[in-house]
């Protein structure tokens, strides 16, 4: 953890939000999370469930590998909620959707959309090259109305970013003051995985 994740840490902690930087990916993630009991995870797509820069490789844009398709579907079969809230475009980027077809893979969104359904994704939109989307006011509202309806248990995200641990405590706070939920109003839980790696 560098000095900046660590400032970072302390900010948000502060706020009712603590940081993990136990899990080296998200498939460690998971199968800790299925020993537990369930709730709700918001995850976050690129370089947590899926890899553009191997996708690119093999000319496979969009994919979802296999390995994070079975993770997503054990957590769901032992009852855990879970959001994909990405800057990515919500119907997915054209290139890959027609190629998925071609090349007969699983890619975003359709391939989250089969096991979690259409709702459990909220994306970007023109600007997602710019990678804005979760610092919009309406992404967070939109969060919350979906953990309102839907989240159950104690609620914790998933992401490479550091930056979306302020994203989490707007969702948390925003959570908290509204009130009713299946959610707890404590415990909530940020994990840090690491991003890429450079080169």
């Amino acid at each position: 953890m560098g000095v900046l994740d660590a400032q970072e840490d302390r900010k948000v902690s502060e706020r009712g939000v603590e940081i993990n930087h136990d899990f080296q990916n998200f498939l460690e993630l998971a199968s800790g999370l299925e020993k537990g009991d369930p709730g709700t995870l918001i995850c976050d797509v690129d370089f947590v469930i899926r890899f553009p820069h191997k996708a690119l490789m093999s000319l496979k844009f969009g994919e979802i590998p296999e390995s994070s398709l079975t993770a997503l579907q054990n957590l769901k079969d032992k009852g855990w909620k879970v959001l994909f809230v990405t800057n990515q475009p919500r119907e997915g980027h054209q290139i890959a959707r027609r190629m998925s077809r071609l090349k007969g893979y699983k890619a975003f969104p359709e391939a989250l959309e089969d096991i979690f359904g259409q709702e459990a994704i909220i994306g970007g939109g023109a600007d997602f090259l710019l990678g804005f989307s979760k610092s919009r006011k309406g992404t967070v509202e939109d969060t919350v109305g979906w953990l309102q309806k839907n989240g159950t248990g104690r609620v914790s995200m998933v992401s490479d970013q550091i930056r979306d641990a302020e994203f989490f405590k707007k969702v948390y706070e925003e959570l908290s003051r509204q009130g009713e939920s299946g959610v707890k109003k404590d415990g909530a839980m940020f994990y840090k995985i690491p991003g890429p790696p450079i080169g």
